[in-house]
């Protein structure tokens, strides 16, 4: 719990940090789709139909919609913007995905990022602590300036499912 704690603080430090230099920068920047995000939802081998996916920015929900029998979902991201995407099917694990669109100012490419999900069965004997944990994005998606593309953050996951793990 404390390595995941740890990344997410400076997950929220690296952007506190980058607010201030985006302010700085009288320059207008015009809000266009930067991200086509996309993938399936699974249990294991099946895709799942009828997952709930919501779409929220900054915790307003923005879009909103069952899967069909491909357990398919796909969304048109805004620059400069923080979503989140959560999944939710009765009898599975909440999941949730944090993606941070921002860009540097003079990017203007349109980028596809394809993933899939799997959802994990509900589990009812799970410590206070590991549904906490649950609450916390499985997986945060930004902008890697040095690839020029999206990509998610490997240490993150990682750290998480390692404390859910944890005895």
């Amino acid at each position: 719990m404390k390595s995941i704690l740890r990344i997410l603080l400076v997950q929220l430090l690296l952007l506190a940090t980058s607010i201030p230099m985006m302010a700085q920068d009288t320059t207008a920047v015009e809000e266009f789709t930067v991200l086509t995000i996309e993938g399936e939802i699974t249990h294991k081998t099946e895709k799942l139909a009828s997952v709930l996916v919501e779409l929220y920015e900054q915790n307003k929900m923005v879009d909103a919609f069952e899967t069909k029998k491909n357990g398919k979902f796909k969304f048109f991201l805004y620059n400069n913007h923080i979503y989140t995407i959560q999944l939710t099917k009765e009898g599975y694990n909440t999941k949730k995905v944090t993606v941070n669109t921002w860009i540097p100012n003079d990017f203007e490419d349109e980028i596809s990022y394809e993933f899939d999900l799997e959802l994990d069965e509900l589990n009812t004997i799970l410590q206070d602590e590991k549904e906490t944990l649950l609450e916390y994005p499985t997986a945060i998606i930004s902008f890697d300036e040095t690839r020029g593309e999206f990509i998610f953050n490997k240490e993150y996951t990682k750290g998480l499912m390692e404390d859910l793990k944890e005895d």
